[in-house]
């Protein structure tokens, strides 16, 4: 520990070979957080798949939407969580990699797959505050350049709902095929493959006399 006459100073670097080990340590802990993560969500989505089925024998068609849209939360953050595991495995390969050809007096090199892999890293919200700092002290070490994040590109908030849309209608087929089906209500929101094509283009073409008429 380095002291000075204002108090206690900050750690002395580490070695680059500690830092490493550290570095694949902390990675390893937060995979497994992950699949923690992972394992707790599948067990709520279970329950609200049942959830889901309960409504549909009810013939609650607007409940089986809001729990379906629950059900494609669910997943996407599986999917999110999932691939932020790929890209820290990544880290964690390309550190053994810098860590095996190093030598005693050597210092860690430039790695681009790390790079690529923590940029991605700190954009995914439920690693980003870990992997932020992580990145910070590679950048320190020379492993990795200076990070700056990439702007997200903007969508559109009527594309962003209608994909949603279609992931619940999707989750509905899924999980409640030949329920929901037979409601009167639910006919008009099934998907596409739930009903037949004859109906669907008649109802296409009512729809542009409407907007005709107006």
């Amino acid at each position: 520990m380095v002291w000075s006459l204002f108090g206690r100073a900050s750690e002395p670097p580490k070695e680059p070979k500690e830092q490493v080990r550290e570095w694949t340590r902390k990675l390893r802990h937060e995979m497994r957080g992950i699949d923690r993560s992972i394992r707790s969500i599948d067990f709520e989505e279970r329950k609200v798949v049942a959830e889901i089925k309960a409504a549909a024998k009810r013939n609650d068609v607007q409940s089986c939407k809001v729990l379906a849209k629950e059900v494609v939360r669910s997943r996407n953050a599986k999917t999110r969580l999932n691939e932020s595991k790929a890209h820290m495995n990544s880290v964690a390969m390309s550190l053994q990699s810098n860590l095996a050809t190093m030598r005693m007096a050597d210092h860690l090199k430039t790695s681009t797959d790390v790079m690529q892999s923590m940029s991605k890293l700190i954009r995914y919200p439920e690693v980003a505050k870990v992997m932020g700092e992580m990145a910070g002290e590679m950048t320190k070490m020379g492993l990795i350049e200076e990070m700056v994040s990439d702007a997200v590109d903007s969508m559109d908030a009527a594309g962003v709902e209608e994909e949603a849309d279609e992931e619940v209608q999707k989750v509905l087929s899924e999980v409640a095929a030949g329920v929901l089906g037979q409601l009167p209500a639910a006919a008009g929101k099934l998907p596409a493959q739930a009903q037949p094509q004859a109906e669907v283009a008649e109802g296409e073409g009512d729809i542009e006399e409407r907007l005709n008429a107006l």
